[in-house]
């Protein structure tokens, strides 16, 4: 009886469930960069008088612990079946961590002029790998939560009209016919703005989808066009 009740109980939050694990990796990636990367370190040492803007960053560049406060949060909400509160800590959480990631990588931009020998390089090698894995996990919640009304919505009479168009979705493909996205679809949706810098295997139809997948592949970009390109830059002037 209570292996039935169990897995009734599964089956009801299980949408959420990716969600919360991929926000305790946003989390964590957070957690490891922030130790590593200080925006407003960079901008003092232009000599530039920022101690307002300090407070500010201060406030929006939490660590770990905040980011662990919400997870711990959206835990008890998913596990209480209170949908909406767990919607708006999403929210929030993945908004300070799209904040966080944008301000790490204009962090490595300003240091990337400052490195040399090959233990620069090496740790810069570091740090852009792991701006870009938090870059494409930021996004993928992004989309997985918009989409449709979110993953409580989709496939359900209250779900909200299309923004992220997938070939399962277009009909007549045998096998396919209940289909409807789940996290992992949004994520290799954003793994291919991150790499092939364009989407695959989906059709971006929302100007905010479209505005979101342009801010995710200029951060793509600006990781491997500049940052990566400079580490392997400094490795190859310290050979030769």
């Amino acid at each position: 009886m209570w292996i039935a009740r169990l897995r009734a109980f599964y089956e009801e939050r299980r949408r959420r469930g990716p969600g919360l694990l991929a926000l305790a990796i946003v989390g964590l990636l957070n957690w490891i960069v922030s130790d590593a990367l200080s925006f407003t370190a960079i901008v003092s040492e232009l000599n530039i008088d920022v101690s307002g803007f300090n407070r500010v960053a201060d406030t929006l560049l939490p660590d770990f612990g905040l980011f662990g406060l919400m997870f711990i949060s959206a835990l008890a909400c998913w596990l209480l079946d209170w949908d909406r509160l767990t919607r708006a800590i999403f929210f929030v959480a993945n908004g300070v961590a799209t904040f966080n990631v944008t301000n790490y990588m204009v962090d490595l931009i300003f240091s990337i002029t400052r490195r040399e020998g090959n233990r620069d390089a090496a740790l810069l090698l570091v740090d852009a790998v792991l701006v870009w894995l938090m870059n494409w996990v930021v996004f993928s919640i992004w989309f997985w939560m918009l989409d449709g009304g979110g993953p409580d919505r989709r496939g359900t009479p209250r779900a909200r009209r299309v923004e992220m168009q997938f070939k399962q979705q277009e009909g007549g493909i045998p096998g396919w016919e209940d289909w409807r996205p789940g996290f992992m679809d949004y994520a290799f949706a954003a793994f291919g703005n991150s790499t092939s810098l364009g989407p695959n295997d989906v059709s971006i139809l929302s100007r905010r989808f479209k505005i979101l997948s342009i801010v995710q592949t200029m951060n793509s970009l600006a990781v491997i066009a500049l940052i990566a390109a400079r580490a392997i830059g400094l490795f190859t002037t310290t050979r030769g």
